[in-house]
């Protein structure tokens, strides 16, 4: 049970991650 939770709030956080490294480089 804890480990699809776990992989699910990874898989947020990276997703976090990405959408500020998008801004990032579209800002540039």
């Amino acid at each position: 049970m804890n480990e699809p939770i776990t992989v699910t709030y990874d898989l947020a956080e990276v997703l976090k991650e990405l959408k500020q490294d998008i801004k990032e480089v579209n800002q540039n």
